[in-house]
């Protein structure tokens, strides 16, 4: 099976990841793991397609993580990981 290759967007990584609570970090850093290996829709997590070829996943009780991604690139995209309520998308 060929791996997916993830790319968090700088602001994301800059910004964001850093101001999440560090058990939402974990899980953030599994789902990043996940879906290098299993594609845009592992097994075992709440993803749901929305408008415009973005993707939620739900990651802890208030936390998302939103992706786009390029089946043909096996490439995954990182655009959000933050709080529900701050969801730009």
């Amino acid at each position: 099976m060929q791996r997916w290759s993830v790319e968090v967007k700088e602001r994301v990584r800059k910004r964001e990841i850093p101001k999440l609570p560090r058990d939402v970090q974990l899980i953030l850093s599994q789902a990043l793991t996940d879906l290098e290996n299993e594609g845009p829709f592992p097994y075992g997590w709440n993803v749901k397609q929305l408008e415009k070829g973005k993707n939620r996943m739900w990651l802890k009780h208030n936390w998302r993580l939103i992706y786009t991604y390029e089946k043909q690139e096996l490439l995954i995209e990182i655009i959000y990981a933050g709080s529900k309520e701050n969801v730009p998308y």
